[in-house]
């Protein structure tokens, strides 16, 4: 039985998303990883949308579950406020003035 695109989608961003979070592998394979794994595929364009789509799935995922493991019961209000902060969080620091 095939996979369906969306499947295949979220096993990409899975794996890029492995690959990624690796701690023993250097920063600079990652990113070649990653350039691979997306633009420079010798296996067709299409992988490097099924990899953003995966990894946008995976988040969703992620979100919904840590939205459920904080014991929201609204799941998709609580994701938006989590992300909103997230947000907030990250253009108020330092490294991220635009410069």
């Amino acid at each position: 039985m095939a996979a369906s695109e969306g499947e295949y989608s979220l096993h990409s961003g899975i794996e890029v998303l492995t690959v990624w979070m690796a701690s023993e592998t250097p920063v600079i394979d990652r990113l070649n990883y990653l350039d691979q794994a997306t633009v420079h595929n010798p296996e067709g364009a299409g992988l490097g949308l099924a990899t953003v789509l995966g990894l946008v799935e995976l988040g969703q995922r992620l979100v919904h579950d840590l939205a459920v493991a904080s014991g929201a019961e609204d799941t998709g209000t609580w994701a938006r406020d989590y992300l909103q902060r997230l947000s907030l969080e990250l253009h108020n620091r330092p490294e991220c003035d635009g410069g």
